[in-house]
């Protein structure tokens, strides 16, 4: 994804001694942790924070629902409320979060086939590919997937 007109949409990070070689695409997912289903996906350019595109998720949340956030994100309530959220529960939702780790590992290794790169020449191909990609994945867990764990609408 090298082009000018990739390179235009999304950046490249850096480090002191040199810039990437290609653009990259920051992206985030929200995972119902039983199934392993997508429920939201956001990306854009890497300069892009995970908290704004995490923020752009949180219409989609199911309302009394429990979201757990990699970083970036506070619960008071978590943290003013030890009757109604005892320790131990916490930790134990929490070993869960790594369920999203999992779930992106089989769309980078079985889905794209472990490549880093995507060959498309412009940001709306790329665009497609991520999308495709999470199309994709969704159809496969939501067939793994018994009926009892689909989560309701």
């Amino acid at each position: 994804m090298a082009n000018a007109c990739n390179q235009a949409a999304f950046t490249r990070t850096c480090n002191a001694y040199r810039e990437a070689g290609y653009p990259q695409v920051r992206r985030v997912c929200q995972m119902e942790l039983t199934s392993h289903l997508i429920t939201g996906a956001a990306f854009d350019s890497i300069s892009t924070v995970e908290v704004a595109l995490t923020t752009d998720l949180l219409t989609s949340t199911p309302d009394h629902s429990l979201t757990l956030f990699v970083r970036g994100f506070y619960s008071l309530v978590l943290l003013l409320d030890s009757l109604r959220f005892p320790a131990a529960d916490i930790v134990d939702i929490y070993s869960y979060r790594w369920e999203i780790e999992l779930g992106c590992r089989e769309m980078k290794h079985s889905l794209l086939g472990n490549r880093l790169e995507l060959s498309s020449r412009t940001q709306e191909m790329v665009r497609h590919v991520l999308w495709g990609t999470l199309f994709a994945y969704k159809l496969i867990r939501f067939q793994m997937t018994p009926p009892f764990f689909l989560p309701y609408r």
